[in-house]
């Protein structure tokens, strides 16, 4: 297994950041590989696209990293946009454990963020699996997937035309069974740090041990720097929900 973090260029300083908490987090983490589009940060394994748009640049990277070796086509990666990182511990133990569960059915796709509500399909020790049943079938948020099935996924992205990260989350190939665990074993907040490129207040209050501190401090900083533009956008709102001719009191 390996951890696959997809960044662009803009978010490229939040590499060092994700590199750290994981070393802090998961000690006995796989590998991490980073995909990128420019590759203007020191990490060693990285692999770079000159694709602009997310699900082209994933699978332009995805392809050098199998040609490359750095990615065996017959095994899973965690994949991880860069502001899903986890705030406090993984358990090795029970990311092996939903690995190893995961070849014996499907060998497709397991969410790690905990959407199950229905009946589980299987318990692994405490941890319920469930058929990953809504809109949002591939979802972005932390989950394994068998680097065959990703690939596909990616390919029949491409095809047709759903290049955004929130068009993939919507894909469902045909014959595909998706699997997620009941309650959340990735710990990240919904959403990630980021939500569309703004800071996500509300992950902030996690961000309390080990290197996510520092991290706090830039998000922070970044969020001073929004706060004019936030302002705008909930008078506008504001505005455009009056009737005509009423004011703002």
């Amino acid at each position: 297994m390996k951890i696959v973090i997809t960044t662009f260029g803009p978010h490229e300083h939040f590499v060092p950041y994700c590199i750290r908490s994981l070393d802090y987090f998961w000690p006995e983490r796989p590998d991490v590989i980073v995909f990128s589009d420019r590759g203007r940060f020191s990490y060693a394994n990285k692999v770079i696209s000159p694709e602009r748009k997310w699900v082209p640049m994933v699978l332009d990277c995805l392809r050098r990293a199998l040609s490359s070796g750095l990615i065996q086509a017959d095994e899973s990666v965690i994949l991880l946009l860069e502001d899903h990182i986890p705030h406090a511990f993984i358990s090795d133990k029970t990311i092996e454990l939903l690995s190893n569960h995961l070849r014996t059915r499907d060998n497709t796709y397991l969410n790690l963020a905990g959407h199950g509500p229905d009946q589980p399909v299987a318990m692994l020790d405490d941890i319920s699996l469930h058929d990953m049943e809504f809109d949002w079938f591939s979802s972005l948020h932390p989950a394994i997937w068998s680097v065959g099935h990703l690939l596909k996924t990616l390919q029949f992205a491409t095809e047709r035309q759903q290049l955004s990260p929130w068009q993939f989350e919507r894909i469902r190939l045909a014959g595909a069974t998706h699997y997620t665990t009941g309650s959340s074993v990735w710990p990240s907040p919904f959403g990630g740090f980021l939500v569309e490129g703004k800071v996500n207040v509300q992950a902030l209050a996690t961000m309390t041990a080990g290197p996510m501190r520092s991290l706090r401090r830039r998000l922070l900083l970044r969020l001073l720097r929004e706060v004019p533009g936030r302002i705008r956008r909930r008078a506008r709102k504001r505005l455009s929900s009056l009737p005509t001719g009423q004011s703002v009191r």
